[in-house]
């Protein structure tokens, strides 16, 4: 049996697959990434994916390789592999798809991270036999994959799902993408760390550490949304107060998503989603009873992803799958 290689992409790590043809995860490997410049990051990719291969035996090796699926932040444009922008990434209008396929000698078929997460939950996790869900990734970044009638939905530009980039705090903090306001920049992990780290200076002000420069003398270590999640489940007020906005916010994304598609499921995916998901679940199910429309709510349910960080390998399998199935080769 021919297996199928997938890749993860975040904004800071890769994670690296090899699945059998129906989705099922046989091994995987990350690492952080070490340098965002698209060649080098599809080499470092690449790399994972021989290490992986070089552990088993010699006839699942390259040769018996079928394809690679890439999951990856977008907006992009499937069909030629293309990344159009990806402000996690800092990328532009780059040809990913392309590259993986020159290095890897192998058909590259790449979508978005969260609509592969989607297709994943719906494939194989949560989602089954789910006809319609939303899925919300809170990590890095914040994205949003749909299947609406059992059919991924990729809108006319590939861009169907952005809950990340909707507007929840009109005039609020500088986005990624070059908005105010946006779910994203309120929401998502470094959202949080800065939160956070504004917090500590005005902590620290207020008990007079400050230097000369008006800068306070914290002499602490850089502070990450993982220990933000921790500080809360400890109880500390401050981090319960900073997670408990982002999920005022979020809430309020989902509410008026629900309003919208009148999915089946909302599936919450994501490094920081997991962590917090004590918190933030009800949050989220008593945000859609008070805010969605009675008819739409009724009818939703909302919960933690069962594939965890393995879905968007998952999906990239299934959009690689789906690519031989329609007769198409390489991407890029």
């Amino acid at each position: 049996m021919k297996l199928v290689g997938a890749f993860d992409i975040g904004g800071s790590k890769i994670l690296a697959g090899l699945l059998s043809p129906g989705g099922d995860v046989l091994a995987t490997r990350w690492a952080l990434i070490e340098d965002r410049r698209p060649r080098h990051l599809a080499r470092q990719a690449a790399g994972l994916l021989w290490e992986l291969l070089s552990a088993r035996s010699p006839s699942q090796r390259r040769s018996a390789l079928r394809g690679v699926g890439c999951s990856i932040p977008g907006p992009l444009n499937r069909k030629t592999g293309r990344v159009l922008l990806s402000p996690n990434l800092e990328w532009q209008n780059v040809p990913f798809g392309s590259l993986l396929s020159e290095i890897l000698h192998l058909p590259v078929a790449i979508d978005d991270d969260a609509r592969c997460a989607a297709i994943g939950e719906w494939w194989r996790g949560t989602g089954r036999p789910t006809r319609s869900l939303l899925y919300v990734v809170v990590g890095t970044g914040v994205g949003g994959g749909l299947v609406m009638d059992g059919r991924p939905v990729y809108g006319a530009g590939d861009a169907a799902g952005e809950i990340g980039h909707t507007i929840v705090a009109p005039g609020g903090p500088r986005c990624s993408c070059g908005q105010h306001g946006c779910l994203e920049a309120v929401a998502s992990g470094p959202a949080i760390e800065r939160a956070a780290r504004a917090a500590a200076v005005r902590a620290a002000a207020r008990a007079g550490r400050a230097q000369p420069s008006g800068r306070p003398r914290t002499n602490r270590p850089s502070i990450s949304a993982e220990h933000v999640v921790k500080a809360a489940r400890r109880g500390d007020p401050t981090a319960r107060r900073i997670l408990d906005w982002a999920g005022t916010y979020l809430g309020r994304a989902v509410a008026n998503a629900v309003t919208l598609l009148n999915p089946d499921r909302v599936i919450l995916g994501g490094s920081v989603a997991r962590g917090a998901a004590w918190l933030w679940l009800p949050r989220l199910r008593q945000s859609v009873r008070e805010l969605s429309l009675a008819t739409a709510a009724s009818r939703v349910r909302i919960g933690l992803g069962a594939l965890g960080e393995t879905a968007g390998l998952v999906g990239a399998c299934w959009t690689l799958m789906r690519m031989e199935d329609n007769g198409a080769s390489r991407m890029g």
